[in-house]
This record gives C-alpha cells, structure tokens and sequence, in this order.
C-alpha cells in the first residue's frame, strides 16, 4: 500500500537532509538558506520518525489487524533497517581501516551491535529501537489497545529528561547521537495518531470554522515563537560542549512541542481546507504530488543509505579541492540525488517492456 502524498513528503525531507547535511561543511553554509530549517527551525528527523509511526499505526488499523500478522511485519521491517544500517556502515569502515591502530575485528563487532557507523546515519538505528521497544510492548494492544504502551513509553521518555545520554541510555552513545529513550515517544505518539486515524480526523472536521481557524492562527503562533526562542528550561541542565543542539538531540518537552505543532499545522490544511486554506492545501498537494518527489520517497531507505555514502564521499574530498570545485561537486550530487530513482525507475519499465516485446 503506496500513499502518494507521503511518498511525497518523504522526499522532500531526504532531500532536505542531504542538504542540511552537504550545507554543515566548509563553505557550504549557503545551501542551507534552501531548506525548511530556515523557516520552522526544525530539521528532517523531526518528521521522519512521526510519519513512520503514522504509517506503522496506520497500516495496523487498514491492513495487519491481527497479532501474527504485525509481528511478521515487524520481522521484516527490523530484517530492512539493520541490513541498511550495515550497508551505510561501509563508508566508515573503510576510512577507519585507513587509521593506525585501528582493529577491523572490532569495528566490525562494533558496526554490528550498533554503536559505531557512518556519518549521519543514526536515524537507521532510532527505527531499529523504535521497532524493538514496539516488538516487546505491541502484545497487549489486541486485548488492551494502545493505552499500556503509551504509558510505558511515557514513562521512557521521563526518565530520559532526568539526564542528557546519546544512544538508548548510554547505549551505543558513542555513534547515535540523539537520546533515543526521548525519541521513540515521538513514533509512538504518531502510531497511536495513526491507529486512531478516522477518529483524529472527526476530531478536525467537528470543529465550527471559527474554532478550527482560530486554532490554525494559535499553532501558527506557537511555531513562530518556537522559531525564535532559546528557552529551554529543566531542573537537569546537560553539560555539553558549546554548540551541541541538546534541546533537539534529548527531545525537550518544549522542542517536543515544537515539533507536535508543525505537524498539527501541516495535517489540519491537509485534511480540511476551509477558506483561505484552500490556496496552501493547493499548493502543497501540488508540491507533494510531483512524480519526481514521490520516487525519491518510494526509496526512502535505499535514499538514506545513498545520502550517507554521498556525504562520506564530500568527506574524502574536502580539503583537496578548490571551494568554487566543493560547491559544484555539491550541486553535481544534489542533483543526481533527485535523478536517479525516477530513472531507475524508467530504465526498469523499459527493461519490462523490452521483454514483454521479446516473449
């Protein structure tokens, strides 16, 4: 089951991480006035991991309404997201083996139990603990719904506000970078949106047009403040080095709502356009709508992976080129990014033509 506008969604915002990501290295800085940062101050992860809840909760409402069935799902998904992480682990490994000292027996132990891997590729692991934390609490939800794991997932992501550690607790700290025991709350509040997707959507259509517009202008509000605040507070100030985004990182309450109200914003123009709605509603359905988007959403995962590799390619080369050269090997692979699934996708429609000529 392909939902087009998420596909859509999707690929603007791999698209914007490997811009956000090509625009953190020297004398690229301008590429980042092309991303929605600049706009909402919130980057890519902040939406990725609520549509893949979304979707999980989604499809567990349309299509695997039976233990069995969820849990083979789960299997195969866990199965895709390691093998990929493996796979963005390569760039690492190789430029390590280059490191004297270094032992490749135990980076490849450490690439295997998730706390080494390549740069910018942590959000494969959030999804595999994600889904471990799902696989281990989803048994209750047939006979009790959704109610014991938002609880325990709750209670996670308190106990992770008590201190700042990267990884799952500490856990594999030393490569993720983000609190993970923060960030799975995240997918598991857009699951459980996602399971309960018809009554959400009642929800935003009882409203009188005065209250929904009313409540349009108060998220808009809070965005915008958002945007521009700093105020992060807590009884447990981190120590961090200077200019570690640890609000964004550990999943504040605060930047957590931040997020919550960006995409409140986005699914209530989505779901119901009323007056001066309909130009933004127009506009985004258009944007998301394009064939050459969706295509590089409809990989979303392979598109990660390329991401990392191409990143860990601009790594190599920094520094050994000129910065007119760096800016164009930038452009080159930004643009070849966007390319190559929809001609994937015509070189595999040709190849299926071709033989349907032949036999």
């Amino acid at each position: 089951m392909r939902l087009d506008l998420v596909d859509g969604m999707r690929g603007h915002l791999l698209i914007g991480m490997l811009i956000a990501h090509i625009s953190m290295m020297p004398g690229l800085a301008v590429l980042g006035n092309f991303h929605h940062h600049r706009l909402i101050g919130l980057y890519d992860a902040e939406f990725f991991v609520p549509i893949s809840g979304f979707i999980i909760g989604y499809l567990y409402t349309e299509r695997l309404r039976t233990t069995a069935k969820f849990y083979d799902f789960l299997n195969t998904r866990l199965v895709t997201i390691y093998k990929y992480y493996l796979l963005s682990a390569v760039p690492f490994l190789i430029g390590q083996m280059f490191v004297a000292g270094a032992s490749l027996q135990w980076l490849v132990l450490d690439v295997a139990v998730m706390k080494e891997g390549g740069s910018y590729s942590d959000i494969l692991p959030i999804y595999f603990y994600c889904f471990i934390i799902l696989y281990a609490l989803f048994w209750v939800v047939p006979r009790r719904g959704f109610s014991i794991p938002m609880a325990v997932s709750g209670a996670i992501y308190v106990a992770s506000q008590a201190s700042y550690s990267t990884g799952m607790f500490g856990l594999g700290g030393r490569f993720i970078v983000f609190d993970i025991a923060a960030w799975q709350f995240l997918f598991m509040i857009f699951l459980w949106v996602g399971a309960r997707w018809r009554e959400a959507l009642a929800c935003i259509r009882i409203l009188s047009a005065e209250k929904y517009l009313a409540a349009i202008v108060g998220l808009a509000v809070l965005i915008a403040y958002g945007r521009f605040s700093t105020y992060y507070p807590t009884p447990f100030p981190p120590t961090v080095a200077p200019g570690i985004p640890w609000p964004r990182l550990q999943l504040h309450p605060f930047y957590l709502v931040q997020i919550l109200a960006v995409c409140a914003l986005l699914c209530a123009i989505f779901c119901r356009p009323c007056g001066v709605l309909a130009v933004p509603n127009g506009v985004m359905r258009w944007y998301f709508s394009m064939p050459w988007l969706r295509n590089v959403g409809r990989f979303s995962i392979q598109m990660f992976t390329l991401h990392v590799f191409i990143i860990a390619m601009m790594h190599r080369i920094e520094g050994r080129v000129s910065d007119a050269q760096f800016m164009l090997v930038a452009l080159i692979s930004l643009g070849a990014f966007i390319v190559i699934p929809s001609a994937w996708i015509i070189a595999k429609k040709a190849r299926v033509a071709r033989r349907a000529i032949v036999t």
